[in-house]
């Protein structure tokens, strides 16, 4: 653990001196760390999970995430990010949630870890990024509901050089989970644990393709118009893609939104996860209303013979707080979202919602109920904020209920 640590540490030194050898010299590299930006948030969390027939899990941590980025040079800029998790209080007579890390006796434990240690090019409308570093897709990101986000480690590029298009791509080498200190490859971590014994490296390609039409269309059907195409190749394991099409239209004192999905899935090569062919077809109808602070959504989602083998994302149709309508093959589900922003009440900051889902699989079926407030705090107290939520579970595996406190504070620092 230490020397995998200082692995890490001293990647990042490398970094920054590369940088400043190589490029900063020139144009003067103090400058570039004192214009530089430093960020972070402070998080306390308690999470607890009471099962009716088996070990119940709890986790109770303080800490969070540090980042610092150097200002840009000619368009060049380095990033480093720490990641930490404190013990401080939890029950080892309960299982680990996943705020914290294992020991060797499976008992809860603290953690540090270098998390982005990056340089990042930004030329003619292109991002480039190579090194440790944040990224956002449809079914692979930092997926932030634990204490600290995922990490990835690899080369990204984000061009947004034609007009209302943005192209991105990405080749990962590896992963950092939520409690981890150091990257593993993709088949060595969660959801692919159960293939552990892979010791070939299994890079993941990620391509994807989103176009926006221009907002405030006069279209007879549609204000604007949104179509996204993803594809995710993981060596030796699967392919799968994801076409979207999101359709947006302001009607009366409402803002609707049409979204279908479809995804296909398939094992390539080695086919380390055996045999796939599967799909998840379905779609989201969301409203907003405009004059209060109303909102919610229905969702439906039907998959195939197999389950649909999600990296760590948000792609899926159905996501409640516990259960995702995708674990089995054959789900059919259905969830309908109702909530409301109280700013137009006087209430700036706070939020609440109610989310309900029913999926009927050929393996299990299972319910969801998640109720959940928000406040974030402004003025004096601007940068806090306090999150509560409660879900109610009923399955054939058992049945369970799913209780999280977040507290955070959010900040924001400028060195020059």
């Amino acid at each position: 653990m230490k020397n995998s640590f200082c692995l890490s540490l001293g990647t990042a030194l490398f970094v920054f001196c590369a940088v400043s050898s190589t490029v900063f010299a020139a144009d003067d590299f103090q400058s570039a760390f004192r214009e530089g930006k430093a960020s972070g948030e402070i998080r306390t969390f308690a999470f607890q999970r009471d099962f009716e027939n088996k070990q119940d899990w709890e986790d109770v941590a303080m800490g969070g995430m540090f980042y610092y980025n150097t200002a840009p040079v000619k368009g060049l800029s380095a990033g480093i990010a720490f990641f930490t998790g404190q013990d401080i209080g939890s029950d080892d007579d309960k299982a680990v949630y996943g705020l914290l890390a294992k020991d060797d006796n499976g008992n809860h434990e603290s953690y540090t870890a270098l998390s982005h240690y990056y340089l990042q090019g930004d030329w003619y409308d292109t991002r480039i990024r190579v090194g440790a570093q944040p990224v956002k897709t449809p079914w692979l990101s930092g997926y932030d509901i634990r204490l600290t986000p995922l990490s990835f480690k690899g080369v990204g590029i984000i061009n947004k050089s034609i007009p209302n298009t943005v192209i991105t791509g990405y080749h990962l080498t590896g992963m950092k989970g939520w409690s981890s200190r150091k990257f593993k490859d993709f088949t060595q971590t969660p959801p692919f644990v159960p293939f552990a014994g892979v010791t070939e490296q299994n890079p993941l390609s990620i391509f994807g393709l989103e176009w926006s039409s221009d907002t405030g269309s006069q279209n007879i059907l549609w204000s604007q118009l949104k179509a996204g195409f993803w594809d995710y190749h993981l060596k030796d394991t699967l392919n799968f893609y994801e076409v979207s099409i999101d359709v947006i239209k302001n009607i009366g004192n409402y803002t609707m939104a049409l979204s279908p999905r479809f995804v296909q899935q398939q094992d390539i090569g080695d086919s380390i996860l055996g045999d796939i062919d599967t799909y998840q077809a379905g779609g989201i109808l969301s409203f907003k209303h405009k004059s209060s602070g109303l909102f919610g959504n229905v969702r439906y989602s039907t998959i195939g013979d197999d389950p649909v083998r999600s990296f760590l994302g948000l792609g899926s149709v159905i996501v409640m707080k516990t259960i995702i309508c995708g674990d089995h093959g054959g789900d059919k589900g259905a969830a309908v979202k109702l909530g409301y922003n109280f700013s137009d009440l006087g209430l700036s900051g706070l939020t609440a919602f109610a989310d309900y889902a029913d999926i009927d699989g050929e393996e299990v079926d299972r319910s969801e109920l998640d109720l959940q407030v928000e406040y974030i705090f402004s003025g004096t107290l601007d940068g806090w904020g306090v999150k509560a939520s409660h879900a109610v579970i009923e399955s054939d595996d058992g049945d369970y209920t799913d209780s999280r406190f977040c507290l955070s504070y959010k900040f924001d620092l400028g060195l020059s």
